[in-house]
């Protein structure tokens, strides 16, 4: 159960985040944010299960307490993997409780450090074999830097506090709530989520390896590899309330995030530092310019060099909803979240290298929505 002061486990666990994206009362497509961020599509995912070993405990000593875990996993969001490096996630909480309208405070921390090869990454759809492949045999090239491996961090610092309203009623209805109010700030940084060559050629829809102004011939087989961190930061605050115990629930959240160095932005902001030099793909100088190396529809990312005094580097979402344990075995269960911009992952048509587009890099894109969801839940 955790209670104790040593507590060991091994295996495929969550860990001790202090919110569960697995256990939590707001619905499956609102979850936290923060957690599920990823620079590359397959890369470490903070929400995700991991594989290895933790030591963890709690102690309590009078009215506080102190909770800690020390874990040593894979990083591959539970894939079985013994000859991957090994990552380390620290977390450590101190709680104390009180007499009154104020119950209890906890307030914490957690440091993850990781490192990961960026060349098979499950579920990374790009670049495909048969590409690294021909680069290779046409070129002498490889199309992920030596070393391979590119390290990353997360930090984080969280609090919750639980609160009781006096009892009193209104009517039929008691007014006695329990609210707990909560929140989590967090930063991330991948060292480099690029791990290409700045002299890769482009390939045009009607070209080939000698297809003239869609093809630049390399001047040399020496690599000269991009390095592109990624960086940032967010976090969510929220309110859970009994209104009625073990009946009726109020919920409610607000999620935000803001990236950079994202996929086709200057790197680290700095202008005319692009993913790659102009002169490494030999587009037309038009489409250069206009371009800036980016044919994706300025409307769906808007990044800083197309347009810096709007560029699309943020997201937020506000869920609100309840759940009503009404007849047992029965739950109801009903939300509305509005989102302005999200995280996803443009990818290049097949059979085509992009000096902007690579490795499944993500960023966030101008894509709004909003939803209801209820949802009959039957648990004995």
């Amino acid at each position: 159960m955790g209670t104790g002061v040593v507590n060991l486990k091994i295996g495929h666990f969550e860990l001790e985040l202090p919110f569960s994206d697995l256990r939590r009362l707001s619905s499956a497509i609102a979850p936290y944010e923060v957690y599920a961020i990823q620079g590359v599509k397959g890369s470490f995912r903070l929400s995700s299960p991991q594989v290895g070993i933790a030591l963890n405990g709690y102690k309590q000593m009078g009215l506080n307490a102190l909770r800690y875990e020390a874990a040593l996993v894979n990083g591959t969001n539970g894939a079985f993997d013994n000859n991957v490096e090994k990552d380390f996630y620290g977390r450590l909480a101190f709680s104390r409780l009180f007499d009154g309208f104020l119950k209890s405070v906890r307030l914490g921390g957690l440091y993850y450090k990781g490192m990961q090869n960026l060349r098979d990454l499950a579920g990374n759809p790009y670049p495909t074999a048969a590409m690294r492949d021909y680069w290779g045999d046409e070129f002498s090239i490889n199309v992920h830097a030596n070393p391979e491996n590119a390290s990353f961090y997360r930090w984080g610092i969280d609090a919750s506090i639980d609160l009781k309203i006096p009892d009193f009623s209104l009517g039929p209805l008691p007014l006695g709530w329990s609210i707990n109010l909560y929140g989590q700030y967090l930063v991330g940084h991948d060292d480099d989520i690029d791990m290409t060559n700045m002299n890769m050629p482009y390939f045009g829809s009607s070209g080939d390896a000698g297809g003239g102004d869609i093809h630049k011939s390399l001047a040399s087989h020496d690599p000269d590899w991009l390095t592109r961190p990624f960086d940032y930061s967010g976090g969510f605050v929220g309110a859970d309330i009994i209104v009625l115990p073990a009946k009726f629930y109020l919920i409610g959240r607000y999620d935000w995030l803001t990236a950079s160095n994202q996929w086709a932005d200057p790197v680290d902001g700095v202008d005319g530092a692009y993913v790659r030099p102009a002169g490494s793909a030999s587009w037309l100088d038009g489409e250069i310019r206009r371009y800036n190396g980016d044919p994706m529809p300025r409307g769906m990312t808007s990044n800083l060099q197309a347009n810096p005094d709007d560029a699309i580097n943020s997201l937020s979402r506000i869920s609100i909803g309840f759940r009503f344990h009404f007849i047992q075995p029965v739950t109801l269960i009903y939300e509305y979240s509005s989102q302005q911009n999200l995280w996803g992952f443009p990818e290049p048509p097949p059979l085509m290298y992009n000096p902007d587009w690579v490795a499944g890099m993500g960023r966030i894109v101008n894509v709004d929505s909003n939803w209801h969801m209820i949802m009959f839940m039957f648990a004995f």
